[in-house]
């Protein structure tokens, strides 16, 4: 038997449970329409910054190919400064390094690497970037803040490069013991099949009478 035994009691108890309800309801339903809009809304928007930061990116590439120094410096910057949450401007960035440090303007290189470190989320990227800051510190003759760089460097598979620098830097300063210290940690995590890397760190430990050494390693 059902509950309501007229029609019209079940009319009543709806109307009654409506009563209740309804601005729940109604609240529940237009903050849902809310969420809705504004997720579709953003999603959109990044796709246009997407878009437009793809679009800005390849003209400087294109400017970069017609050695267009005004296009580069123009489409880069606005890259950095108004895409800042996309991947192009961590790209523009190592563009506008490598211009730099082509025209030999080394602080304005350091800068733009400086930046990369600062803003970029991906760890490959930073330690990418401290590994060429640290390349800059040492031709600008630093190397206290050289050797730091190179400390972040040491990860995310570029720990060959970064040891092998890290000799490179001890050995210009004479310090041959810590120089052939990172050269061997170099050797210890370049992997056998980078035969020309390998070759090169050999000679670099031979010519510091290391040959015994990478016996030990082989």
């Amino acid at each position: 038997m059902n509950i309501y035994s007229t029609e019209e009691q079940q009319i009543e108890a709806i109307k009654r449970w409506w009563k209740q309800y309804n601005t729940f309801i109604i609240w529940t339903v237009l903050v849902c329409s809310v969420l809705i809009a504004g997720i579709r809304y953003w999603s959109h928007h990044r796709q246009i910054i997407s878009e437009s930061a793809s679009s800005k990116y390849q003209t400087m590439q294109l400017g970069i190919n017609e050695q267009d120094n005004s296009s580069i410096d123009h489409n880069g910057e606005d890259l950095v400064k108004n895409f800042t949450h996309t991947p192009y401007a961590t790209l523009a960035s190592y563009s506008l390094a490598k211009q730099s440090m082509n025209n030999q303007l080394t602080e304005e290189a350091k800068t733009h690497l400086e930046w990369i470190i600062s803003h970029e989320d991906e760890p490959s990227l930073k330690s990418l970037a401290a590994l060429r800051l640290a390349k800059i510190l040492i031709s600008l003759d630093r190397p206290s803040e050289a050797i730091n760089y190179i400390a972040q460097a040491c990860k995310n598979g570029y720990e060959p490069l970064a040891y092998e620098l890290e000799g490179d830097l001890y050995l210009a300063q004479n310090n041959v013991d810590k120089a052939i210290k990172a050269y061997l940690k170099a050797w210890e995590v370049t992997p056998e099949n980078l035969i020309k890397k390998r070759v090169i760190l050999k000679m670099k430990l031979e010519s510091l009478g290391q040959t015994k050494e990478i016996e030990k390693h082989i």
